[in-house]
């Protein structure tokens, strides 16, 4: 007895589509890539400086954030030991004359 003809045509599509694919992939892994020209002196130092200057700007931006964490923190700190340092009453000793 023969199988039905939808699992013929089942069978079927499933190795043409195989068979496809295998020769998409084969098609193109022998596409020649263009030739890459070298970068001029000129073009090299463009993309350098483009690099520098937008590693730059981050490094600016991170710092100006740091900075402005830092100060919120450590200024109330002096400032604080700072008055209290006006409030106490200072002890001087250099206008005391020593006994021998």
């Amino acid at each position: 007895m023969l199988p039905p003809i939808s699992v013929f045509l089942h069978r079927l599509m499933n190795k043409t589509m195989l068979a496809l694919f295998l020769s998409a992939i084969t098609w193109t892994s022998c596409i020649k890539e263009k030739t890459v020209q070298p970068l001029t002196k000129k073009q090299i130092q463009q993309q350098v400086d483009s690099i520098v200057a937008a590693r730059t700007k981050t490094l600016i931006e991170y710092c100006q954030r740091d900075l402005n964490y830092r100060m919120k923190i450590e200024v109330k700190v002096k400032a604080d030991s700072l008055l209290k340092a006006r409030l106490t009453p200072v002890n001087d000793t250099a206008n005391k004359v020593i006994k021998p």
